[in-house]
C-alpha cells in the first residue's frame, strides 16, 4: 500500500501586495491573469500568482522545505459572497466573471486572516 500524505506549506512569501478594488481585482483577472477565477472567503477577494519553483536551486530547496513563493498576490473587500461580478464600464460592459467561495478551506481562511491583520498603511503595495 502506497503512504500519502498532505502537507500544507509551512510558510508563503509574497513578493508584491496589492489592495485594490473589487472592479480592479476583476479586469486584472481578466487581463493579467488570463481569466484565472478570483476566490471569496470571510469578506475578502483576492487572487494571487504563485512561482513554480525551478528544477533546481535556491527556490526549490525553499518549496521543499515548505517555502512557497508567490509573486503577487492582489485583493480587495466584499462583505458579501457573489457568484458572479459583472463589470460596469462601457469598454467591460457585459463581462463577468465567476468567483469561488474557498471559505471552507482552512489554507485559504488562513490567506484572509493574515490580510485582515495588515496595518491599513501596508495595504497598498509592498
Amino acid at each position: 500500500m502506497v503512504k500519502m500524505t498532505v502537507e500544507e506549506p509551512k510558510e508563503i512569501v509574497v513578493h508584491h501586495l496589492y489592495k485594490v478594488t473589487v472592479e480592479e481585482l476583476v479586469k486584472t483577472s481578466l487581463y493579467e491573469f488570463q481569466g484565472k477565477l478570483p476566490m471569496w472567503s470571510k469578506g475578502i477577494v483576492f487572487l494571487y500568482d504563485r512561482i513554480p519553483p525551478a528544477r533546481s536551486g535556491n527556490l526549490q530547496k525553499a518549496y521543499l522545505a515548505g517555502q512557497e513563493h508567490w509573486d503577487e498576490l492582489h485583493y480587495a473587500e466584499m462583505e458579501k459572497y457573489c457568484k458572479e461580478y459583472e463589470l460596469d464600464e462601457s469598454e467591460f460592459r457585459g463581462n463577468k466573471l465567476r468567483i469561488i467561495d474557498v471559505s471552507r478551506f482552512r489554507f485559504f481562511d488562513q490567506v484572509v486572516d493574515w490580510l485582515k491583520t495588515l496595518p491599513s498603511a501596508e495595504n497598498d503595495h509592498i
